[in-house]
């Protein structure tokens, strides 16, 4: 993964103003450290991504704003929110911007989550499903985000299609029998418990020490991040099953969004599109050279269910998985999914 990190360091290099066009600039922003803000992580330095984000937040941020906006970073422990209450963080003022995913907000806000029901979207590329969700994001969930807390996706990048680590390949309906399985929440959990086994619900940075001690059979998560955390040295079977895809949502509070002059929050939002484009370029070639690693130095087996397996699985999410998530989170969370689902059906896939 070197390679891809060097790339990707260039990569951010590159967006970094010269120190000229700064200067030509610098009369039409406030004085520095005009706006001060804090932004919460629910995961640790360790997972990927977080590094290179991190620089480009307190970094080329502050750069581009001929330091008028600086924002001071805080990794859990350094802040004291749970990494399923991002958003209470941002609601209650304690940030200006965080991070989430709608898995860890659901409890929170259970609409959030509804893009990340299994088997919801067909198996398709990278490309095709970062085209859907960002249909999804102008039509559900900035309105959602906006309304309910006070918050906007200032920019998002998308997980691959997430896949089941364990020791057995699942090749039929008691394919997990026995076997506890670290997931994404309740519709992962049903979704496991069709297999034969039990879902557990467990942070990330806890699941390679889970692995290592037995406390779990396997885990649910895509490749870039199984492979960056460890976990493919504890369990050595990759079904590629393509549950669901998770976006990955970098928001800012729409008060300290709002109280940027016109300036400075025109090179906020620029410095937001560098961003995203910079993650979602990343996360895909990051999730295919991690699979080549796990497979070719590793020794891990990657098996595809038959497509009649997925099917059958496909169809009893709809069937039983679904509706128990929405007789859980009520007709809000019903209209949400029900919004998706219509925009599913007309995305040309």
């Amino acid at each position: 993964m070197t390679g891809l990190f060097h790339r990707l360091r260039l990569g951010v290099a590159a967006l970094v103003l010269s120190a000229s066009a700064v200067g030509a600039m610098a009369a039409d922003f406030p004085p520095a450290g005009t706006y001060k803000w804090k932004f919460f992580m629910p995961w640790g330095a360790g997972v990927w991504m977080s590094e290179p984000t991190r620089k480009f937040i307190t970094e080329e941020i502050p750069k581009r704003t001929n330091g008028a906006l600086q924002i001071s970073w805080f990794y859990p422990g350094e802040h004291p929110y749970r990494y399923t209450d991002i958003l209470l963080a941002l609601q209650e003022g304690a940030a200006q911007m965080g991070v989430t995913l709608g898995s860890y907000s659901g409890g929170l806000d259970s609409r959030l989550e509804a893009h990340e029901l299994p088997f919801l979207l067909p198996r398709s590329s990278g490309a095709k499903y970062l085209a859907f969700m960002d249909t999804v994001r102008t039509k559900v969930w900035n309105p959602l985000m906006e309304e309910s807390w006070g918050a906007k996706i200032a920019a998002f990048q998308l997980h691959p299609p997430n896949q089941l680590l364990t020791d057995v390949a699942i090749d039929g309906p008691k394919s997990l029998a026995g076997k506890k399985i670290r997931s994404f929440g309740l519709t992962g959990n049903l979704w496991i418990e069709s297999l034969g086994g039990t879902g557990v619900a467990m942070a990330y940075p806890e699941v390679a020490t889970a692995l290592a001690t037995g406390t779990v059979d396997g885990a649910i998560s895509s490749v870039q991040s199984i492979h960056g955390a460890g976990w493919f040295e504890h369990k050595n079977v990759l079904n590629l099953v393509d549950v669901y895809v998770n976006p990955q949502w970098h928001l800012v509070t729409t008060e300290a969004y709002n109280s940027l002059d016109p300036v400075t929050q025109k090179a906020f939002d620029e410095a937001m599109v560098d961003m995203e484009e910079m993650l979602r370029a990343g996360y895909f070639l990051a999730d295919y050279e991690a699979w080549r690693d796990a497979q070719l130095r590793l020794g891990v087996s990657t098996v595809s269910p038959p497509k009649s397996l997925r099917d059958q699985m496909a169809k009893y999410a709809e069937e039983k998985i679904w509706p128990r998530w929405v007789e859980k989170s009520g007709d809000k969370s019903k209209a949400v999914l029900d919004e998706i689902i219509k925009l599913r059906d007309a995305f040309k896939w």
